[in-house]
């Protein structure tokens, strides 16, 4: 087994590995290619020279308090059919440990794809430390609690990710790169996934028949009548699911929600493994 980043001439092999493991078609892998992907930041596991098993890190930061901590997120972890069962994986995610000390990363981060392998990562040293808010509403539920609908913004990366930071000042949250909100803005065209910005809070809007998800619902204190009254109009349904940061200002009638873990960090460095009490930290966008 090689462990090492990649190379130009692995390009081929990890666009039929992707499609193999997750059956994306060209246009959601070029997507990923043309904002995110960096050979230095692909990590391969090969056998004879070809990649069998990879996974791929987004930049990010982790900000919590006025602390700033360099972060990685381990993206589309994949391991080829005929590979799977060998250890390629379990044999990748130590050679990252060891390639994020030495390039002094603090910390890398990843959201599970199943329930079960919260495990599976807890045994590698990743510990549960992110976790949002379910809430589940009517269309009058909604509407009890809507101001007037709030002005949108044009949704480029720069300003989504101005927006976040206003959004999230006082939540313990993962920064995400331009590149990286890019990539999540390239898949909403692709997927028909709605992302609506405003000055202060934004959502993005996935419909389903008569229920609407919105993966993302962040507003500042003070601004989620007029973000409610935007999702109404844009994406009116019978039934809503919201996911927000733990401890958001929420109308009574949002309820108390559900809180759900749904993501791990491993901590690098020395100043991030304080980090290991983390609870509630937001993630928002996983890109999966």
């Amino acid at each position: 087994m090689e462990l090492r980043t990649a190379q130009s001439r692995d390009i081929p092999a990890l666009h039929a590995l992707w499609h193999e493991a997750f059956g994306d078609d060209r246009a959601a892998i070029d997507a990923f290619f043309q904002t995110c992907y960096k050979p230095e930041n692909t990590l391969i596991a090969a056998e004879n020279g070809m990649p069998v098993s990879v996974l791929y890190w987004i930049e990010a930061d982790y900000r919590s308090g006025g602390k700033t901590f360099s972060a990685r997120y381990i993206f589309a972890a994949a391991t080829a059919k005929s590979a799977r069962s060998k250890g390629y994986m379990s044999a990748l995610l130590d050679y990252a440990r060891r390639t994020a000390e030495k390039r002094q990363i603090d910390l890398l981060f990843l959201v599970p794809a199943e329930e079960t392998l919260f495990a599976y990562y807890g045994a590698r040293g990743y510990i549960s430390a992110f976790s949002k808010t379910v809430y589940k509403l009517t269309d009058a539920q909604l509407l009890t609690c809507a101001g007037a609908s709030a002005q949108r913004r044009e949704a480029t990366a720069e300003q989504w990710a101005s927006v976040r930071e206003t959004a999230l000042h006082t939540v313990p949250h993962i920064v995400w790169s331009e590149p990286a909100l890019q990539l999540a803005l390239r898949y909403g065209t692709i997927f028909d996934t709605e992302i609506f910005v405003t000055d202060s809070g934004y959502f993005t809007a996935e419909r389903d028949g008569a229920s609407v998800l919105a993966s993302e619902f962040c507003a500042e204190s003070g601004a989620l009548p007029a973000l409610c009254g935007a999702l109404s109009e844009t994406a009116p349904a019978k039934r809503y699911t919201l996911h927000a940061p733990c401890g958001m200002e929420v109308p009574v009638v949002f309820g108390t929600g559900e809180t759900v873990q749904n993501g791990m960090l491993l901590p690098v460095s020395a100043r991030a493994g304080r980090l290991a009490g983390l609870k509630n930290a937001y993630i928002g966008i996983t890109l999966g």
